[in-house]
């Protein structure tokens, strides 16, 4: 083979190239256009929560016992599970880790916890970038059990 037909070979493989890819940019430009959408309930809110127990049992059995509570206006996303580092608190609270108490208020009150006890603190090292801290006290199997019957 000479080059001529080489150079000749080569330039009818580029030409059926660019024309595949003339073609599919045509599809997906007739696709786009002509409307596909795909309509997807998202949550009201996302909320990315630590879980501490403060007496209530095991902080992750109480990350899943919350979880259809909250569902579907929050999408919860549990960062960590620990213990709280008082023991037999009475009470259970929230801490909201953002300026803006409205989320968290809104939680405690699906939570059936008192939304005007809502405490603010910014934590100092967040790198699971927490929203909300629950602070899971002796009271807290009682509150969603109190929680469930209002809801039935």
């Amino acid at each position: 083979m000479n080059k001529l037909s080489i150079r000749k070979i080569a330039l009818i493989g580029l030409g059926f190239s660019l024309a595949g890819v003339v073609v599919y940019l045509s599809l997906m430009t007739a696709k786009v256009v002509s409307g596909v959408s795909v309509t997807v309930d998202t949550p009201d809110y996302v909320v990315r929560l630590r879980v501490l127990d403060a007496g209530a049992g095991d902080a992750r059995e109480i990350a899943k016992e919350i979880r259809p509570y909250l569902e579907p206006d929050f999408e919860v996303r549990i960062v960590e599970t620990s213990v709280f580092e008082v023991r037999d608190l009475p009470r259970s609270f929230i801490i909201t880790h953002e300026s803006d108490k409205n989320t968290a208020e809104m939680l405690s009150e699906r939570l059936g916890l008192n939304p005007n006890e809502v405490i603010y603190k910014s934590l100092t090292y967040n790198n699971t970038q927490a929203s909300a801290t629950i602070v899971a006290g002796l009271d807290f199997d009682s509150l969603l059990s109190l929680v469930s019957l209002q809801e039935n």
